[in-house]
């Protein structure tokens, strides 16, 4: 139960922070006119409650996770350019992915 708490409360934080962002975006740094105050509000209680569902434990838990996920996508790109260079190393098309190019052609 707790954890499906907190991974709303993860949502609901990223969601408001993207449009917290956009809108300091779209209103420039300069601006001051444009702030909507309500949507700050509900960023800092989104912020709290996650503070108040996430012990650290669980925060560094998190914080492993990505990190491991990252190093997977990181492996994954290393394979790729070298299987890239392999096929070009052979007098193929790197870009040509099975049946389909690059830009999805047949």
């Amino acid at each position: 139960m707790k954890s499906k708490l907190l991974k709303e409360a993860i949502e609901n934080y990223q969601h408001l922070k993207a449009q917290v962002r956009q809108q300091e975006e779209d209103d420039g740094i300069d601006s001051f006119s444009g702030i909507d105050t309500d949507l700050f509000e509900r960023f800092m209680l989104a912020k709290n409650q996650l503070q108040e569902l996430i012990n650290p434990d669980d925060y560094f838990a998190l914080k492993d996770k990505v990190s491991h996920l990252n190093n997977e996508i990181g492996v994954l790109i290393l394979e790729n350019i070298i299987l890239k260079n392999e096929v070009t190393r052979l007098g193929g098309d790197p870009d040509f992915l099975g049946n389909v190019d690059a830009e999805g052609k047949a």
